[in-house]
């Protein structure tokens, strides 16, 4: 065997051996990416530990679910339904009750608002700051609030940050504290033509179902089985959601603009 002959097949080992290599390379970077998109999402677990004290355990809640928030953004519903099933589960509700409990809880708010909205109720960022204050200053007043205050700030928050932070929820509570307030001043702030009832209570069930039919009712309902499908594949795993979701589950809450401010 001649020596080019000898020289051309160890070209072909060495090109071989190269070629192996950047395949091995190759396949590594792939199994890297693999990996690292099954960490991004993997399921997010508990805020708490089973061990913690209830008050423990929905201060941590709480904490986590804001701060879920903030990555999601102020619109997304997802942190307000994983905070009411984890909430439902901690009252001994099943997982499965836990999930219609929040879904049936989470659209009749929604109803009812769009109805106080329609009928003059939805209160202006400056309202909302008041009526917020108004509820922390009596809470201030309870013998337990800075032993409450006291395990948050051993969070590195204060529970008047969190509950501030409870937006949605705040939302809700000033608006219909609003319009309950009319009702007992005589004025149930009736539109003519409607006949679903004056007060809250009185044709619930009614102002429910008629916001099932609408478009955004049926977008919501869908947002909720989305939220549910996320909760079991993703639980507390924020970025995951968003990933998958995007803006799929933002349903915002729009304050009353006041004439002349930009509220």
């Amino acid at each position: 065997m001649s020596t080019k002959h000898l020289s051309g097949k160890r070209k072909a080992v060495v090109v071989l051996l190269v070629l192996s290599v950047a395949a091995l390379a190759v396949g590594a970077i792939v199994y890297k990416n693999r990996q690292s998109r099954r960490k991004a999402d993997s399921y997010g677990g508990e805020f708490y530990r089973d061990g913690d004290s209830r008050d423990g355990k929905v201060m941590k809640l709480l904490i986590g679910t804001r701060k879920m928030q903030d990555t999601l953004g102020e619109d997304n519903i997802y942190p307000d339904y994983y905070k009411q099933v984890k909430m439902a589960v901690m009252n001994d509700s099943d997982q499965g009750e836990a999930f219609r409990s929040t879904e049936r809880n989470m659209l009749e708010n929604y109803a009812l608002y769009r109805t106080a909205e329609k009928r003059g109720f939805a209160v202006s960022e400056k309202e909302l700051k008041r009526h917020v204050d108004k509820v922390l200053k009596g809470m201030e007043k309870s013998g337990d609030y800075k032993k409450l205050d006291a395990m948050y700030r051993g969070q590195g928050t204060t529970f008047k940050k969190e509950y501030i932070a409870n937006r949605r929820w705040n939302i809700y509570d000033a608006t219909f504290k609003k319009w309950d307030d009319s009702i007992i001043a005589g004025n149930p702030g009736r539109i003519k033509g409607d006949d679903a009832g004056g007060d809250i209570a009185k044709g619930r069930g009614k102002l429910v179902a008629a916001y099932h039919n609408t478009e955004e009712g049926k977008a919501l309902r869908k947002a909720l089985r989305d939220c549910r499908i996320a909760l079991k594949k993703y639980g507390s795993n924020a970025r995951a959601v968003k990933r998958h979701y995007g803006s799929s589950l933002d349903f915002a809450l729009k304050l009353k603009t006041v004439k002349g401010n930009a509220e």
